[in-house]
């Protein structure tokens, strides 16, 4: 999990599904605290180049970017710069807008990665499981 604003804030990641892991997880999530400004273009950089650096064998990867606010830095021009340079290769990214988010942009970044945009708006734990489905 990478929670960012402008920039990737941290990186927090939890193998299996063993209760206390995940709930060390949510603390995390619902302690982090956002400073301004979006990007998730860089975002979904930073999660690709994560992904170079993983052993993919035996799964099948996608980036799933939640969002609630509209880029206002980084550009589209910038994920496809990352992806035209190799590994992982093309990853599907799937968008869950929420709040303000820009449904165009994620749009964009789905059509360019065989994902999908899901309306986290009124559901947010059915888009992640219509996200997860669909990997």
């Amino acid at each position: 999990m990478l929670p960012f604003d402008h920039e990737v804030l941290a990186e927090w990641r939890v193998e299996g599904n063993d209760p206390g892991d995940l709930r060390r997880l949510l603390g995390h999530v619902t302690a982090q605290q956002t400073r301004g400004n979006t990007d998730i273009y860089g975002c979904a950089v930073g999660a690709l180049d994560r992904l170079a650096n993983a052993n993919l064998e035996g799964y099948a990867p996608a980036i799933i970017l939640m969002t609630d606010g509209e880029s206002n830095e980084g550009s589209f021009d910038d994920l496809e710069d990352r992806m035209a340079q190799g590994p992982p290769g093309v990853i599907p990214v799937y968008g869950i807008l929420f709040g303000d988010a820009s449904e165009d942009q994620l749009d964009e970044i789905a059509a360019a990665t065989s994902g999908r945009v899901f309306d986290g708006q009124s559901d947010l734990i059915g888009a992640m499981r219509s996200a997860k489905g669909n990997n």
